[in-house]
């Protein structure tokens, strides 16, 4: 069976990109070190939204802290970015809700000395 997705785009204006900057410039409100690493971050996204949309994840992402991030960020009506580090990747990656819409975007490598793959959680 194949999958077609169907990707709402929100242009990041000014006012995202700034509530995002002062989001992931705080501490973290919860980091999870994980064991898992992935490919390629856009294989987060496809999972992420197959669970939002059609509420099937891979079974390796059942009952982890994935799953529970992936809830936490599809119910919670707050601003909220979740950072995901994985540990055999040359950069880091963000999922943001910022009113409302979700934004999608790589960055330079977060700092981590744990030689685990990271995933944080920041919140207002």
């Amino acid at each position: 069976m194949i999958y077609y997705m169907l990707f709402y785009y929100i242009i990041m204006n000014l006012e995202v990109e700034t509530k995002i900057k002062k989001l992931i410039a705080q501490k973290p409100n919860l980091v999870y070190k994980i064991d898992d690493k992935v490919q390629r971050y856009e294989d987060i996204v496809i999972a992420m939204r197959k669970y939002k949309f059609q509420n099937k994840l891979p079974v390796k992402y059942e009952k982890t802290a994935i799953k529970d991030v992936f809830d936490f960020h599809f119910n919670c009506t707050i601003d909220n970015l979740i950072m995901f580090d994985s540990i055999n990747l040359d950069n880091s990656f963000i999922i943001s809700k910022i009113n409302d819409h979700e934004f999608f975007l790589k960055i330079p490598k977060v700092p981590n000395d744990t030689y685990s793959s990271l995933i944080a959680v920041y919140t207002n």
